[in-house]
């Protein structure tokens, strides 16, 4: 996945209707009923250039009868990235109470019209849908390229509540071809994750022919009608992020091999302080 061109896609509201797509594909097996539009779209950093590394990015939707849902996206590849999505998923569902209200309750003198809108303001509650997209490590206790959690019973395995939501999406355990994914819009839009933004003219122009998502998509790019100065430093910035990863790689390794060297030493002049004594 380009990643310069995914934030640059993802985080332009003119492409509305092609994110619309992508999260309906997406969310195919998981919501009751179609996004129709974004209210807004939310980044916690740059949101268009073609030069960012970030993505991630909050998009607060509405569906066809007019119920709202929040629909949070980001790439990530990290040793805690489970904990790391569980706080975000909590940031995000928290997000939706006035916590400073909250906070004043109890200088309320009126404390049963405080109560009626505090149950109001939890009542209100939006569905959130935190979708994480793996691109290059697995998350090992989920074998398959897609899950979907809910909040459920351990001793039931009942569904307690659909407000909360899990979505992981493991692109390197996905290797499905356009056909296979004909008739299938979850698995098109994995195929598109993990392809689309690596396509050239060609595939791209193929895959458009079958695939609504691929067509709409393709018209968001944008990629291959950048010049080519643009397309070469969004390339040289990958290279860039790819390389402070290996460093830091290469960081962790020798500091693990200095701290067994230095046990190593510490070994060796304990035994000899042990042999000296025992030679008196």
């Amino acid at each position: 996945m380009m990643y310069d061109v995914f934030c640059a896609v993802m985080g332009n509201k003119d492409n509305e209707d092609f994110i619309v797509e992508l999260l309906n594909s997406i969310l195919s097996e998981s919501i009751t009923e179609p996004i129709k539009h974004i209210e807004n779209i939310d980044t916690r950093g740059e949101k268009s250039s073609t030069y960012s590394g970030l993505t991630f990015y909050d998009f607060r939707c509405v569906t066809d009868s007019n119920k709202k849902i929040i629909v949070e996206m980001q790439c990530y590849n990290d040793e805690y990235l489970m904990e790391r999505m569980l706080i975000y998923l909590a940031k995000t569902f928290v997000s939706q109470l006035n916590n400073k209200n909250n906070r004043n309750s109890h200088n309320n003198k009126d404390n049963e019209q405080n109560k009626k809108q505090n149950n109001k303001r939890y009542k209100d509650c939006n569905q959130v849908y935190e979708i994480l997209i793996l691109t290059e490590y697995t998350y090992k206790q989920i074998e398959e390229y897609f899950e979907h959690a809910v909040l459920t019973g351990k001793r039931t395995k009942k569904e307690i509540t659909d407000l909360i939501n899990l979505i992981l999406i493991q692109l390197p355990r996905f290797n499905k071809t356009l056909e296979e994914c004909k008739n299938n819009k979850l698995d098109t839009a994995i195929l598109f994750l993990k392809e689309g933004f690596n396509m050239n003219t060609l595939q791209l122009n193929n895959a458009k022919k079958t695939s609504t998502l691929f067509k709409k998509g393709s018209k968001a790019l944008g990629w291959f009608a950048l010049p080519e100065q643009r397309q070469a430093a969004a390339i040289n910035n990958k290279m860039r992020i790819e390389g402070i990863k290996a460093a830091q790689e290469r960081e962790k390794r020798e500091a693990v091999e200095a701290a067994r060297s230095e046990g190593r030493a510490e070994g060796r002049a304990e035994g000899e302080r042990i042999g000296e004594e025992r030679g008196k």
